[in-house]
């Protein structure tokens, strides 16, 4: 018996530990990202589809991207609710279908690193 309250024991505690680092990673993904200029070799579509994003702390963001680069003038931009979990971001369009698209995500400091379907992205978190 006391084998399986231990057991439990443990296995509560590394629950609560994995939560808790998912919960500091959700609130270090908080504000104001910018593509970083590590970006500039190539055109992708996650490229052109990032120029900006803020992650507020209500689980809500708003992303926008320009054109102007490739040749077209206008930006782009989208609002939705976001989601953390391990190593994922999910965002949630706000859009007639609700479209949904997750991101693998690395954070090294002050560099956000997203990747999806093999392409990859840097975001450097600024003031603003």
């Amino acid at each position: 018996m006391r084998k399986s309250i231990k057991a439990i024991s443990v296995l509560l505690v590394f629950v609560l530990m994995m939560s808790l680092t998912a919960c500091g990673d959700a609130k270090k993904l908080q504000g104001y990202w910018k593509q970083s200029a590590d970006n500039t070799s190539g055109y992708s579509e996650l490229k052109a589809s990032f120029g900006e994003i803020l992650l507020n702390s209500d689980g809500t963001y708003k992303k926008t991207a320009s054109t102007e680069y490739v040749g077209f003038g206008g930006s782009y931009s989208e609002a939705g609710t976001y989601t953390v979990n391990q190593d994922l971001l999910q965002l949630t369009f706000k859009s007639e279908d609700g479209k949904t698209v997750t991101y693998t995500y690395k954070l090294d400091g002050e560099i956000l690193t997203l990747s999806l379907s093999g392409d990859s992205i840097k975001l450097k978190k600024e003031n603003k």
